[in-house]
């Protein structure tokens, strides 16, 4: 048996990139994780990973209404890839996730009060998203 899960709660690095595809809503944003160790000296060190996210369908269009920088998210999905080669011909990997939750760490009603609060579609905003309607 594999298994590929990944767990992040993290804040958002800046505003979703949101595109309205053929066949449906992509976005993608950062989301910024922080741990901390201490050195040799007894000093705290702080080290933040960037990670890329990508979402389709349902869970991007969720994404695009609630989710704005600073806000808090825990994400669980999954670790993929994507080869692609440059204008220049070099071969490279990209890495990101694609969630398959997505909860709320802040009340988006209290942090972003700009942001309407209320229903998406066929549904209410509610403490997590799944979407299983992703092409990745």
């Amino acid at each position: 048996m594999y298994l590929n899960k990944i767990i992040l709660i993290g804040r958002i690095g800046k505003d979703p990139d949101v595109r309205k595809l053929d066949d449906g809503t992509f976005a993608s944003f950062s989301l910024a994780t922080t741990g901390s160790y201490k050195n040799k000296a007894g000093e705290r060190i702080e080290n933040t990973t960037w990670h890329n996210i990508k979402c389709f369908g349902k869970q991007a269009e969720f994404v695009e209404k609630y989710v704005t920088k600073g806000l808090m998210i825990v994400i669980e999905g999954s670790y993929l890839s994507e080869k692609y080669e440059t204008k220049s011909g070099e071969k490279r990997t990209s890495y990101f996730v694609k969630p398959s939750d997505i909860k709320f760490g802040d009340n988006p009603k209290e942090k972003h009060q700009e942001k309407e609060v209320a229903k998406v579609n066929d549904f209410e905003i509610v403490d997590e998203v799944n979407d299983d309607d992703s092409p990745f």
